[in-house]
């Protein structure tokens, strides 16, 4: 869960240095797992980017 998490902030940075919509659209299929709390982090940033 851990390694899934550091890629997901990785492809976050991706999103945020190329302004890449498509990232960001992939990453808000996170929102299910979001009161997961290993993945609540990411997917709040992730909602910041919308």
């Amino acid at each position: 869960m851990d390694q899934a998490v550091g890629l997901g902030f990785a492809a976050l940075d991706l999103a945020r240095a190329t302004g890449s919509q498509l990232i960001v659209n992939e990453l808000e299929r996170l929102d299910p797992w979001a009161a997961t709390p290993a993945i609540a982090e990411l997917a709040a940033e992730v909602t910041h980017l919308r």
